[in-house]
């Protein structure tokens, strides 16, 4: 339901465009510490990881860190390789590539907002985009999410537009788009099943495609994913004998089946590697670590279930202790949590409209991100995967209400007070 309509479609997009990344340069011009770089230009942990690889692939040792070929998938890697080779090792450089890759991403939400609901609503998306600290935050942080975030979205919009337009170069497009996402991190492959589910079932409730141009369509876009992530996985084979997009799940899932531990941590990593890490390579130490997992998952079923249940918990902040502290205290409730119940109340007109394509498009991506993190110990930054796609479905009820004529009753009358 489109509601204001600007005047000339780029110019909104320009401004999205430099209203976004002027915010993230504000931001990034105080002096502040990042997550896993605690000291400027020291970089710790999995950022470590990834700045590793980077410098590796620049000297000709192939991509690996640690002794890891295969643990992450190598694009974020590649990307600072590429930024490293041609500017040198500067990471403010990379930092503020981020933040155009960043801007861009808010476009993209823009559109993805406009093309399901209207104008406002892509807008109402694209500013909580820009002020949410975390994304505000993460932008600067040497880490996938703010090429991961760009990719997702780029994915999300082209499969919109293929969908409407029936053209093929879009559903192309958005394949490769997905492909590069996992190329990335390696969990960003539901977005495959979800994209793919939702097309299929959109062309079962509204039956505007021809049975042979719905799986031509369907097939062109898987094609292009798996060409896409082909040759990481071809490497792989020739490396290791067997293939996978990345070792990384194995480590998270195995503790969290594990009443020893319950979650990743340093003490379990270590076990890990000295358990099932003699004398194999990679893939055959992830295998033997998921044949484990399952194992006690088997022997220890009611501690596995109860901490799928935290998990729940800890992805949608849904803890009954905080839930009370909310009753008791309203006022101390987050940016998130807000976005939450307006993407409920979103969620329920759209039930009530009987909207059912878009129902079923946010139904499927909050069912299976959900599900994915249920399996493994959550954070938070895992959230921040979706929380753009809840703020697109927050900002449909209060794009109504803004446009609701009691709402314009109210300004017409404070205006005219002005």
């Amino acid at each position: 339901m489109a509601v204001f309509k600007f005047s000339s479609f780029w110019k909104s997009v320009f401004l999205i465009f430099f209203f976004s990344l002027l915010v993230r340069l504000i931001y990034f011009s105080v002096p502040r510490t990042y997550p896993f770089e605690p000291q400027p230009g020291v970089l710790i942990s999995d950022a470590s990881n990834y700045d590793e690889g980077a410098l590796n692939i620049i000297y000709g040792k192939g991509y690996q860190f640690g002794g890891w070929r295969a643990q992450k998938p190598p694009l974020y890697s590649i990307f600072l390789a590429g930024h490293y080779a041609l500017l040198g090792r500067n990471l403010i450089l990379v930092k503020l590539t981020q933040a155009l890759l960043a801007s861009l991403t808010t476009i993209f939400i823009f559109l993805i907002g406009r093309r399901l609901f209207g104008d406002l609503v892509g807008m109402l998306a694209a500013l909580f985009h820009i002020i949410y600290l975390p994304y505000l935050q993460y932008t600067f942080v040497i880490m996938t999410e703010t090429l991961l975030f760009f990719l997702m979205t780029t994915a999300i919009y082209s499969f919109l537009l293929a969908s409407d337009s029936r053209k093929f170069h879009y559903f192309t497009i958005s394949g490769f788009a997905a492909g590069l996402a996992v190329l990335t991190k390696s969990s960003a492959i539901i977005l495959i099943g979800i994209l793919s589910l939702w097309f299929f079932i959109r062309f079962l409730i509204e039956k505007y495609y021809s049975q042979k141009k719905f799986f031509l369509s369907t097939i062109i876009f898987l094609l292009s994913f798996f060409l896409t992530i082909t040759p990481w996985l071809v490497r792989n084979w020739l490396i290791f004998g067997d293939t996978t997009l990345s070792t990384v799940g194995a480590s998270h899932f195995w503790p969290a089946t594990n009443p020893k531990y319950g979650s990743w941590n340093p003490k379990a990593q270590n076990e890990m590697y000295y358990r099932f890490g003699q004398n194999v390579n990679e893939l055959e130490w992830e295998k033997a670590v998921y044949k484990d997992a399952f194992r006690m998952i088997a022997r220890y079923p009611k501690f596995y279930l109860a901490g799928c249940i935290k998990n729940i918990q800890d992805f949608w902040r849904i803890n009954p202790k905080r839930i009370i502290y909310l009753i008791k205290t309203p006022l101390s409730i987050k940016f998130d949590e807000i976005i939450t119940m307006w993407a409920s109340l979103g969620l329920l007109l759209l039930i009530l409209q009987k909207r059912l394509v878009h129902c079923c498009f946010f139904l499927l991506i909050i069912f299976v991100f959900t599900f994915e993190n249920m399996t493994v110990t959550t954070v938070d930054r895992y959230r921040w995967q979706i929380d753009w796609l809840l703020a697109i479905l927050a900002s449909f009820p209060i794009a109504m209400l803004l446009s609701s004529k009691i709402a314009k009753s109210i300004f017409t009358l404070f205006f005219q007070k002005q």
